[in-house]
């Protein structure tokens, strides 16, 4: 019995590593489109668009959490939308990122917070 359960551990492992494969090799594809679509090459263009195509904030480089930090903060609509049109960035892997920050966590308390002073 314990064998069977150490085989369905590592069967399970190795779906868990197939599927990161995929995810990362979907990521990397993104990236060579959207950066083939960007006529004006730059560092800080990689920067932003190796940075706003991860999935999870806890993936992101303590650099890369500055910068979408000071998105989640101070980003107006029309800076949003730049990311859109001039760097091809889709606005769900930013709300990704965002769900998955602390930021979310904040403003679920927030609301939480908010409606139990209503119901007083």
């Amino acid at each position: 019995m314990k064998n069977n359960d150490g085989l369905e551990i590592i069967k399970r492992a190795n779906e868990l590593i197939k599927q990161t494969e995929k995810e990362a090799l979907e990521i990397i594809k993104k990236r060579e489109l959207i950066k083939s679509k960007i006529v004006d090459k730059s560092i800080e263009i990689d920067f932003i668009v190796n940075c706003l195509t991860k999935k999870r904030y806890d993936d992101l480089t303590y650099n890369e959490k500055l910068f979408v930090n000071d998105i989640f903060e101070n980003a107006t609509k029309e800076d949003l939308q730049v990311l859109k049109d001039k760097y091809f960035i889709d606005l769900e892997d930013l709300k990704a990122i965002f769900l998955s920050s602390p930021y979310s966590e904040n403003i679920r308390v927030i609301s939480r917070k908010k409606q139990q002073k209503n119901h007083i």
